[in-house]
């Protein structure tokens, strides 16, 4: 198993014409072949990957009932490529 903490941007309109941008840190889980490919990866790489949601519940000692999101990525659909290469092309 990798895990990597990938970050994204989050683009969204706040009035019309006008836009907000923020990046958003997201960890991610790689497991198999997929590890594999991403292992390697550093910071500053693009990849781009297919993922799916995986709920999760706990619940503590006081009963209160928390839940979450695990991004577990089933496909990489392009490994890592630094900012350089992705410009050459």
């Amino acid at each position: 198993m990798v895990r990597i903490l990938l970050e994204t941007e989050l683009v969204r309109a706040t009035t019309p014409g006008n836009y907000q941008s923020e990046s958003v840190p997201l960890p991610v889980s790689f497991f198999s072949r997929e590890a594999e490919i991403v292992r390697d990866c550093q910071k500053g790489d693009f990849i781009t990957i297919g993922c799916h949601l995986y709920g999760s519940r706990f619940e503590a000692t006081d009963g209160t009932i928390k839940h979450g999101v695990h991004i577990i990525a089933d496909q990489v659909l392009q490994g890592a490529r630094s900012p350089k290469e992705l410009c050459a092309r």
